[in-house]
């Protein structure tokens, strides 16, 4: 491996239970081997700290053990703190029930070094790729989560889609170190720390699609976030939330307002332009918030969805 493929995984754990040695097989069993996996735990009751430390010992993977915080931080702080540890030119974020293919931290490089190439190293990039869903059991659900979720990932790519909706989940992200410094630290305001890498990726750089399917991505009653429901009906229940949909919007618009204060100088004006009246959203009336929204190409992707959006906004 040479210093330019170098990728470090931050592993964010929380009684991590009966998935949580799985994973970290997983990481052991990567064709492009990670230098370093920096993991926390955020207070486990469960032995999870242990269990981590003993197995990637026996993994032979290099690691630093984060002590936990003295109150829980979640697993955006608890992913933001693990982030200020890593010194790699790659990263890559685990959660700690899922599977990753044997190839995945390669393949995903790939997408990254041919970007570097084209784009330079000083741009921040983001790569991310399809999941399987899979039961506690490890039982195929569905073949991608994308397909699944009806998401379209190169619209939801888009800077206008990710101010308002994120079809990316961490697991499934590689970011370069342009990017990681970028994100660093995760403001409070961020939603999620996934949302926040790519909504930034966006603004600032450039978000990849890597089509594959390299990792299960594992639903039980544990997760934090788990899979949305899916289908017309969960769709359509979906326009006519108000309430849900509104609250989805005010911590997007929160979001973008910490984008717009650490970023708003290194934009280009049509971002910057589309992120100012993202922002500034709540202080309109009925016709202009709707009205700024078309304008501005702030969507989310699928026709239900931006129905949604813009009847209840």
């Amino acid at each position: 491996m040479t210093v330019a493929e170098g990728v470090e995984v931050v592993l964010a754990t929380f009684n991590g239970g009966p998935f949580l040695g799985e994973q970290l097989a997983s990481l052991g069993a990567q064709t492009l081997r990670p230098l370093r996996v920096v993991a926390g735990d955020d207070g486990s009751r469960d032995g999870s700290a242990e269990l981590v430390r003993v197995q990637l010992e026996t993994l032979g993977l290099a690691a630093e053990l984060v002590a936990p915080s003295a109150a829980p931080l979640g697993p955006r702080g608890n992913f933001s703190r693990l982030l200020a540890r890593t010194t790699a030119p790659y990263v890559a974020f685990s959660d700690q029930d899922d599977c990753w293919d044997p190839a995945k931290l390669a393949r995903m490089h790939t997408h990254l070094a041919r970007a570097e190439a084209e784009l330079g190293a000083s741009t921040p990039l983001l790569v991310c790729c399809d999941l399987r869903l899979v039961d506690a059991a490890g039982r195929l659900l569905a073949g991608s989560f994308w397909k699944h979720q009806r998401y379209a990932p190169a619209r939801g790519s888009g800077f206008g889609s990710l101010l308002v909706m994120n079809c990316f989940p961490g697991c499934a992200m590689l970011m370069n170190r342009a990017l990681v410094d970028a994100v660093s630290p995760i403001p409070a305001a961020a939603v999620m720390h996934d949302w926040w890498t790519a909504l930034t990726a966006a603004a600032l750089g450039r978000v990849l699609i890597c089509p594959e399917p390299l990792m299960d991505y594992r639903i039980h009653p544990a997760n934090v976030i788990g899979v949305p429901q899916t289908g017309f009906a969960a769709l359509a229940r979906k326009v006519i939330d108000r309430g849900q949909v509104r609250a989805t919007l005010a911590a997007a618009v929160a979001q973008a307002q910490a984008l717009h204060a650490r970023f708003g100088n290194r934009l280009g004006e049509a971002q910057r332009r589309r992120l100012e009246a993202f922002c500034a959203l709540p202080g309109h009336g009925w016709l202009r918030r709707r009205w700024d929204l078309i304008h501005h190409r702030i969507a989310k992707h699928g026709p239900l969805r931006q129905l949604s959006l813009l009847l209840n906004c």
